[in-house]
């Protein structure tokens, strides 16, 4: 890939105002109705929440951050990071790819949100991980969606300070690159008094400038504010904290894209918060102070209808890809013992043998097959080899009692609309069989054949 930087992204003219929406569509229009956000922070459980409540939105016209969430591994064992770059989240990375593809309206994806932090399964210090596998698990979705010309732009997260006590020293070693980055939001709260370590009122800037300022030393990339608000707590003027916000980023922070606001309460223990979080604007005059601010932001930097999703959806062009880079080796074995219990004899004779073919009796059954496969042509293509054979008791049913090997290629489509899961494949193959049991003279020495199967699979890649 080669990165192609925005034009003007030294300074950004105009900033876009929006909130969490944590509760759905209904809580969200009625704030909507008040403040007329421009766009709306979304968590969406990957693999599970449905692209409808991410549609619900888009069609009333805001703009949308999607924050994903994903589950840890199944067997406990795996940390996130190491199986995204395994690719064992790739299906449902897909699925969402097409979901806004098909939908055609461009959103901004915050993959891995809050990287820096140990309280999420997918962030860097979080117990499992190793933080050498961020940038490389950042950069296997980013490719994966790119492939795919999705129209969506990429927000990588940081919390304004890393866990382990490392500040925000180590905020350039996670940075994956300008070249699979479009933007850069910090999440930057003032918690005083949400528990014993947090115990003095700061101002908004106090707690985001330290972060804008290294991040701006080595990205070139619109940097935002991913989640932000104030307590109550402390005893200190919360509808002047954000009187002070708005001031502050219409004038002092001239490359900020983006600003979103978490309104919600946070029960104890949720955020690391002794006492629950009051997020939320608790009375007229914090919400007057608000409004007024968000007035005066606006004056300032201009009213963003779409800010999060200007008309350059990419930062890059892609070269022509290696046929490497799409390749996959799928592979397939099953082993399978079957004893009858009712099975009628073949009284017809084995010409070798001059004895009955007989009961079918027990029969082992084995095959194991391995492909290479690209993704061409709106689907994947590639050869096959396979060995595979079964054995009977009954050596007078010689079928029975061959060994088979074959290879070939095939062609699997996309999914057909008329399953959840699954394609149609075109296999043409040669295959060489080889008995273990007694055969007429026409096989003595094994048979062959050449042919071309059209496949339907029922079933998918998990």
């Amino acid at each position: 890939m080669i990165a192609v930087p925005y034009p003007g992204y030294a300074k950004n003219a105009c900033v876009s105002a929006g909130i969490a929406s944590p509760n759905g569509i209904g809580e969200f229009k009625t704030r909507h109705d008040i403040f007329a956000f421009n766009h709306a922070l979304l968590y969406f459980d990957i693999g599970t929440s449905s692209y409808r409540s991410v549609q619900e939105y888009l069609d009333r016209g805001v703009g949308v951050i999607l924050a994903l969430k994903l589950k840890a591994p199944a067997d406990g064992k795996t940390s996130i990071l190491a199986a995204i770059r395994a690719g064992t989240y790739d299906g449902a990375f897909a699925a969402l790819a097409t979901n806004i593809r098909e939908d055609g309206r461009p959103i901004t994806l915050r993959p891995l949100f809050e990287s820096n932090g140990d309280w999420y399964p997918w962030q860097a210090y979080y117990a499992g991980n190793r933080v050498e596998d961020l940038v490389p698990a950042w950069k296997h979705i980013v490719t994966l969606f790119r492939k795919k010309q999705v129209p969506v732009r990429f927000d990588f997260n940081v919390n304004r300070s890393s866990a382990r006590g490392k500040g925000n020293s180590d905020f350039k070693t996670l940075f994956p690159g300008d070249d699979v980055v479009d933007t850069v939001s910090v999440s930057s709260y003032n918690r005083c008094g949400s528990n014993a370590s947090h115990l003095t009122w700061h101002s908004f800037s106090e707690e985001f400038r330290p972060a804008y300022t290294v991040i701006t030393s080595f990205s070139q990339r619109p940097i935002a504010v991913a989640e932000t608000s104030s307590t109550s707590q402390c005893g200190g003027d919360k509808a002047a904290w954000f009187t002070q916000l708005f001031e502050d980023v219409a004038t002092s922070y001239p490359r900020l894209e983006n600003i979103t606001f978490y309104l919600n309460t946070r029960e104890a223990g949720l955020a690391s918060n002794d006492a629950p979080l009051h997020w939320e604007l608790e009375n007229d005059g914090q919400k007057k102070a608000f409004k007024d601010g968000l007035r005066l932001l606006r004056k300032k930097r201009g009213n963003c209808s779409v800010g999060l999703v200007p008309n350059h959806l990419t930062s890059f062009s892609e070269e022509t890809p290696w046929f490497g880079d799409s390749v996959r080796f799928p592979w397939s074995t099953f082993m399978e013992g079957t004893g009858y219990v009712h099975e009628r004899s073949i009284t017809a004779r084995n010409t070798v043998t001059g004895e009955d073919f007989g009961k079918a009796e027990a029969t082992l059954r084995w095959k194991f097959k391995q492909s290479a496969l690209w993704d061409v042509w709106g689907g994947t293509f590639g050869p096959y080899v396979m060995y595979g054979g079964v054995e009977s008791v009954n050596k007078n049913r010689w079928w029975d009692n061959v060994q088979t090997l074959g290879g070939g290629f095939e062609y699997c489509s996309k999914k057909p609309s008329f399953v959840d899961w699954g394609n149609v494949c075109g296999v043409f193959g040669a295959e060489q069989n080889w008995y273990t049991a007694p055969v007429p003279d026409r096989i003595d020495d094994g048979d062959e054949k050449v042919f071309f199967r059209i496949r339907v699979n029922m079933g998918g890649e998990w």
